[in-house]
């Protein structure tokens, strides 16, 4: 009964910290539907607009929250270890490579993801290619949460597994603000919970790494986290955009303009981060 108790303690804080993701899809299958039939949105607009949202959005933005995830998970046994044997500095270097690896795969997946939103919808759903408006105003949330969903793999290999189910409770609460207060305006409908699932992450995502901070009286090397993928994702982004337009116009085919624009987006990502340092041989081995 003892051990069980202690598997019980340890196990429900950690599940609560990293169902974020859930929460936020609870909260818009419980919102959406009934604020926008309150907005004057017949049943059938409201299903179809949280069709675009549940059946493209969330379906599309799972593949790289899915692997941000799995770097945290990874990530715990060899933080608890260090932990355990007092490596300050060895839970520091983790503590930032977790992180950068993270970001070097999220952040590009989340700005590709913005820049051809609406093309990737049409190329995945040909018969139905409304929707991708809410990939390219949502991208931003692709970054949030893989970025909350590392730094809560870390706390809980420090043991701090309470600290991510705070972040939690103060996104969710966002998430609640925001869908009540933007998806009743007519311009934005449905993009308000896109906004307001931005806003969770965000905030879940800087309490989580102000906590860790101040936890672990350590400075979070953003710069090499965070920044250096950004600028490779910003030259990608301009990239993968401008061929798209240059290949659609020469070849006349939506799908496969879209998949070479990705293809060369991958090369010019590769390289950018290798000349400006953004990606060291310790990453690659990691990942």
């Amino acid at each position: 009964m003892e051990i069980a108790k202690i598997l019980f303690c340890t196990a429900a804080p950690i599940i609560a910290g990293t169902a974020v993701f859930s929460i936020t899809n609870l909260i818009d299958t419980n919102m959406v539907q009934i604020i926008l039939e309150n907005s004057g949105y017949t049943h059938e607009q409201a299903q179809d607009l949280y069709g675009q949202l549940s059946g493209k959005y969330v379906t599309l933005t799972t593949l790289p929250i899915s692997i941000s995830t799995a770097v945290a998970t990874a990530a715990i046994p060899s933080i608890a270890a260090s932990m355990r044997l007092r490596q300050r500095q060895e839970i520091k270097r983790k503590m930032n490579l977790t992180l950068r690896v993270s970001m070097i795969i999220s952040v590009p997946a989340g700005v590709g993801l913005g820049v051809l939103g609406e093309q990737i919808v049409q190329m995945l759903f040909p018969k139905a290619p409304d929707g991708g408006i809410l990939l390219t105003v949502g991208f931003a949330s692709i970054i949030f949460l893989a970025l909350c969903q590392t730094v809560t793999g870390v706390l809980q290999g420090i043991g701090r597994v309470k600290v991510p189910v705070v972040g939690a409770i103060l996104g969710a609460i966002v998430k609640v603000i925001l869908n009540a207060l933007l998806i009743r305006i007519p311009s934005i409908n449905v993009l308000g919970a896109v906004l307001s699932t931005t806003g969770c992450y965000a905030v879940a995502s800087i309490f989580n790494l102000m906590m860790l901070s101040h936890i672990m009286r350590v400075r979070i090397d953003l710069l090499a986290s965070l920044f250096k993928p950004l600028l490779g994702s910003a030259v990608m982004g301009g990239v993968c955009f401008a061929a798209y337009k240059g290949l659609f116009a020469l070849l006349n085919s939506n799908t496969i303009a879209t998949l070479l624009a990705i293809l060369l987006a991958i090369i010019v990502y590769g390289l950018v981060m290798l000349l400006i340092g953004g990606i060291k041989e310790e990453d690659l081995r990691s990942m």
